[in-house]
């Protein structure tokens, strides 16, 4: 309940807008983590419902971390670079509920997967598609400050 609370009180300027805006942030020096990383920006970038930022602030933020999947001395594995963990956080940066001029920032999701070198643009497409549906839940909430009951 706490958490459908706090994303009712987030402004309903974000989701109001035609282009949502996006801001990610990678982490991890992997082939296949780079590799995905640049093909979300890209996804993003050709995009018609959204439009990649340079600053966190009044955005949907997209942190990705990722490290190479192959581990040292286990003998049956694809070889090293081959494949990746891929550790995604989405949070929602807008202006705090009181007007304030300090942002908040609201967790919205984590989701770990794994993706080889031959799925990079398939999970990008994967996340996009994601992340695109978060927006349409968030869009269907009340505005902030309407009398509509939750159900």
């Amino acid at each position: 309940m706490r958490f459908i609370f706090v994303l009712l009180l987030l402004p309903s300027a974000l989701c109001a807008q035609t282009q949502t805006r996006i801001h990610v942030e990678h982490q991890g020096d992997d082939s296949v983590g780079i590799r995905f990383a640049f093909a979300f920006k890209e996804a993003v970038r050709k995009s018609t419902s959204f439009v990649l930022v340079d600053e966190r602030k009044n955005a949907l933020n997209v942190d990705i971390a990722t490290e190479d999947a192959w581990v040292e001395g286990v003998k049956l594995q694809s070889p090293k670079g081959s494949a990746s963990y891929l550790s995604v956080a989405i949070f929602i940066n807008a202006p705090a509920a009181d007007c304030s001029n300090a942002p908040q920032e609201v967790f919205v999701e984590h989701k770990l997967s794994m993706a080889g070198s031959g799925r990079v643009d398939d999970a990008a497409a994967g996340l996009l598609a994601h992340v695109d549906g978060i927006m349409g839940a968030l869009r269907k909430l009340p505005a902030q400050g309407s009398s509509a009951s939750p159900h």
